[in-house]
């Protein structure tokens, strides 16, 4: 879903808005529309996200350090790269993202209740140039019935990429099944919009908590995920002064190789095989990613007290990225 010329679409309601020069609220959900989100509006498109999965499997954490990722990718592409929050909340939680790096004090658990929009504006990057990233979290309780209330999960019929978080290690001591989110995802689609099957979707599958994984997986996914170049170069300190150079071409080429494998491991289970047919039923693309937002296990004081090392948390977004690509 993304903006088009002399069009702007809320990112609150994602109502398309006619592009006046000095619109600054949205007429139909009476929000006030950040501004350099509309100066910028042909310039850094809109890529927008629901975030799906229960509780405890790993959404929250993830979006605190994919905004650490975002935040330092400036060490990388240093010449050319500028982040910026667009809204007052977004400006918070990267406050409150330096104090869990600072801390290692896990985040809380998401809140049921609507939540606020994460706007983040990120221009000059290799690859993709300027985009702002629009996600939706939801709180894990959201998700546990047939259907899903669209009051909560307010992108989700509208927008064409979800990510849904699976903490395979989790489901092992739990009667939850992996299929059931894409069953809750069609059920709710058809109970709102019964043109799912015409409209293009995407569902990047995202397995979280991988480090705790590293056993079961093959050898090829488990060196995949513990060789993220990003985690690697990305320092917490100072600026690197000679960054070094990722490949984003190539580091696009692996993520469609190792998506391809997550998908046969994934296949190989009763309950997986049964969420790649709802997919292939309902006509909904499926991408793979597999990720770890601590990079070891966490204590049960949820106090992390060795340094934060995520590993291929940037995998998703680069997903939203080019399957939201700018025609």
């Amino acid at each position: 879903m993304c903006a088009l010329i002399n069009n702007i679409i809320c990112p609150f309601c994602l109502t398309k808005i006619m592009f006046q020069k000095d619109v600054d609220i949205c007429p139909y959900c009476k929000t006030n529309l950040p501004i350099e989100y509309v100066r910028r509006s042909e310039q850094s498109t809109p890529c927008f996200v629901q975030m799906v999965g229960w509780s405890s499997h790993g959404k929250s954490v993830y979006l605190q350090t994919l905004t650490s990722m975002i935040m330092r990718l400036s060490s990388i592409w240093r010449n050319t790269y500028i982040y910026s929050p667009q809204t007052n909340p977004t400006l918070t939680y990267t406050r409150q993202v330096r104090e869990y790096l600072r801390t290692g004090v896990m985040p809380p658990a998401t809140h049921m209740d609507i939540q606020e929009a994460y706007i983040m504006q990120l221009l000059g990057m290799e690859r993709w140039g300027n985009r702002t990233i629009v996600v939706r979290d939801v709180a894990g309780e959201s998700f546990n019935n047939l259907q899903y209330s669209v009051k909560y999960t307010p992108y989700l019929i509208h927008v064409p990429t979800v990510i849904m978080f699976f903490s395979l290690f989790d489901l092992k001591e739990s009667n939850f099944s992996v299929d059931e989110l894409m069953n809750g995802y069609i059920q709710t689609f058809f109970a709102n919009d019964p043109s799912l099957q015409k409209k293009k979707r995407t569902a990047i599958i995202t397995i979280s908590k991988a480090d705790l994984l590293l056993t079961e997986l093959s050898s090829s996914i488990s060196n995949y995920l513990i060789s993220d170049p990003f985690s690697n170069l990305i320092q917490p300190a100072e600026m690197n002064e000679n960054p070094a150079y990722v490949d984003m071409s190539q580091y696009v080429q692996n993520m469609h190789q190792i998506s391809e494998e997550i998908k046969d491991w994934i296949d190989q289970s009763t309950s997986g095989h049964n969420l790649l047919m709802l997919a292939r039923e309902n006509n909904i693309q499926l991408k793979f990613s597999i990720v770890s937002s601590t990079g070891s296990p966490v204590p049960d004081d949820h106090k992390i007290k060795i340094g934060i090392r995520p590993l291929r948390v940037l995998d998703p977004l680069f997903w939203t990225l080019d399957l939201q690509s700018i025609p």
